[in-house]
């Protein structure tokens, strides 16, 4: 099979002489680039950025931009498991059809185990990354979601659960709370309390004080 990756960059021209606009083939150009399947470029300066440019993502709203954000700021959606599993109907190593699949739940996190018997190889996917290696960001951003707008946590897990979302239980809400989210809030208000203190060292301050 030829495809545009066996022609020369010179082999193409653009409508627009813009980077990214369509291009086509010129009348008469004649395939040199061939290419083994289990070829891999070495590793070069210019094999890395060949790599960066095949990964570029580009994103028509402002909205799904995730470049440079952190977990609490990347873009998040709904994902319904029957439209999540056509993504795993071949093995992702051998590409064989049909592996083995078993779903797992921890609260909003899914994880996919593809068990092939082809190459006989495990891939496991999960659908969020882990927080301090072992929480999954999914349902700390929630509970720190609920906490701060504060909402009540049963309003919440029950909107979810009409939605038929995969949620923690209400207990799972207070152990992040009570372990995780309130240290965490006085430790950052304690160092920006001495923040403003330092600041303060040595000038002359007027107090105001009631009753």
């Amino acid at each position: 099979m030829v495809c545009s990756e066996h022609f020369a960059e010179e082999c193409f021209e653009r409508c627009l002489h813009v980077e990214g606009s369509q291009r086509t083939l010129r009348p008469g150009s004649v395939p040199s680039i061939w290419m083994n399947k289990n070829f891999q470029e070495p590793y070069t300066s210019r094999s890395v950025q060949n790599r960066k440019k095949q990964t570029n993502y580009f994103c028509l709203s402002y909205r799904l931009d995730w470049t440079g954000k952190n977990s609490r700021e990347e873009p998040k959606g709904i994902v319904f498991l029957s439209k999540l599993l056509l993504v795993f109907q071949h093995c992702h190593l051998c590409f064989s059809a049909n592996p083995a699949l078993s779903v797992t739940q921890t609260g909003t996190m899914m994880t996919i185990q593809s068990s092939c018997s082809c190459c006989s190889e495990t891939f496991i996917w999960q659908i969020q990354p882990y927080l301090l290696g072992k929480f999954p960001v999914g349902n700390l951003l929630l509970s720190f979601a609920i906490l701060c707008a504060g909402a009540s946590v049963n309003k919440v897990l029950l909107v979810f659960r009409h939605m038929g979302m995969l949620i923690y239980s209400e207990p799972t809400y207070y152990y992040h709370q009570r372990h995780l989210l309130i240290p965490a809030i006085v430790s950052f208000w304690r160092s920006y309390q001495a923040k403003i203190i330092n600041s303060l060292n040595g000038k002359e301050v007027t107090l105001a004080g009631d009753g």
